[in-house]
């Protein structure tokens, strides 16, 4: 699966051997490094979830920057209120998603268990005062299923 993996993020872009660092242990990816921006780090979590094996992928990938405070703080709190309203929302299990949120535009990464789940936590995340988007990159369990087939 190691090596699945490398291949995977060398094909989509050679830089990411330098860049991004992966772990793999019993099903699980971890994922570790440096990219330029949002968009690099959500396609590279599907390429996570799309190798074969897969049970959980653990993204801690950075986003080179210059550091904003006041920026940093506007993001920190838009994704403390979509974590607390998940955490409250009794038809969504919270901890099947990460949350990142990058200059008022929130990306969700994770599984649902129904597709009424899947359109719950893009509601919440929406219902937040300035966010500008929503990216969510959800998969249903039962795809899941399929592809391991």
């Amino acid at each position: 699966m190691q090596k699945n993996i490398l291949a995977r993020l060398a094909v989509r872009d050679k830089s990411y051997l330098l860049s991004i660092n992966t772990k793999v242990l019993d099903g699980r990816i971890f994922l570790t490094g440096k990219i330029n921006n949002p968009e690099e780090k959500l396609q590279i979590t599907k390429l996570a979830w799309e190798t074969a094996g897969v049970r959980s992928v653990k993204n801690d990938i950075k986003i080179k920057e210059k550091f904003n405070f006041k920026q940093s703080a506007k993001d920190l709190l838009i994704t403390s209120q979509l974590r607390t309203a998940l955490i409250f929302n009794k038809k969504i299990k919270a901890t099947n998603y990460n949350i990142d949120t990058y200059k008022k535009k929130i990306f969700i990464y994770g599984i649902s268990l129904t597709s009424d789940e899947r359109k719950e936590v893009i509601n919440e995340a929406k219902q937040i005062l300035d966010v500008v988007d929503v990216v969510a990159s959800i998969f249903l369990v039962e795809d899941l299923r399929i592809q391991k087939d």
